[in-house]
């Protein structure tokens, strides 16, 4: 295991340099990204990385701050992030939190193309503040262990983690489950 405080940048270009070594000694490289600004990385980036080697990619994302400026005073930098694998930006409007973590997903999913896996863990702390991990794997197994470790941790929903510490209030939201409401749609 291999540990760095670096800049991205710079772990960015001595891992597509370090990758081609792990597939010739079929070996992997599991690399997690917790970037301090979303600004630098980049989904070419993410594809090069996944493309150099036997690699799988987590990426967190301040998705509860990127989705409120998203629809409100966007930056340039979050601009630029989102128009890359969103390319009709201008025109989106996500609704809630839950949803532009859907649209990103599919939008990765998108830019990165069928022969890649895109799936989401989010990490909700209250109704108001969720966050995400992005997961990106070129294997089968790997998607598989993804949807098991979701489900395991959220039996309901498979989503993810939610700090559930208080009980709900009496006006708390009400969850549905998004498979199901998919599955009435396709029904008609």
């Amino acid at each position: 295991m291999q540990f760095s405080t670096e800049d991205y940048q710079l772990q960015y270009e001595n891992l597509l340099t370090q990758l081609p070594n792990f597939k010739a000694l079929n070996q992997k490289a599991f690399i997690f990204i917790d970037p301090y600004e979303y600004k630098h990385i980049k989904a070419s980036q993410i594809k090069n990385l996944m493309s150099k080697g036997s690699s799988e990619v987590l990426l967190w994302l301040p998705t509860q701050f990127m989705y409120r400026f998203a629809s409100n005073g966007t930056p340039e930098a979050l601009k630029d992030f989102i128009t890359e694998i969103i390319p009709n930006f201008n025109e989106w409007r996500p609704g809630k939190v839950r949803n532009f973590i859907s649209e990103l997903k599919q939008g990765f999913q998108n830019f990165l193309g069928d022969i890649f896996f895109v799936d989401t863990f989010t990490i909700q702390r209250d109704p108001n503040t969720v966050f995400c991990l992005f997961f990106f794997t070129s294997h089968i197994k790997g998607f598989e262990k993804m949807l098991e470790a979701k489900w395991e941790i959220d039996t309901e929903y498979g989503e993810g983690w939610n700090y559930s510490g208080n009980p709900p209030g009496l006006f708390h939201e009400h969850k549905t489950n998004p498979l199901e409401t998919k599955l009435k749609i396709f029904k008609i």
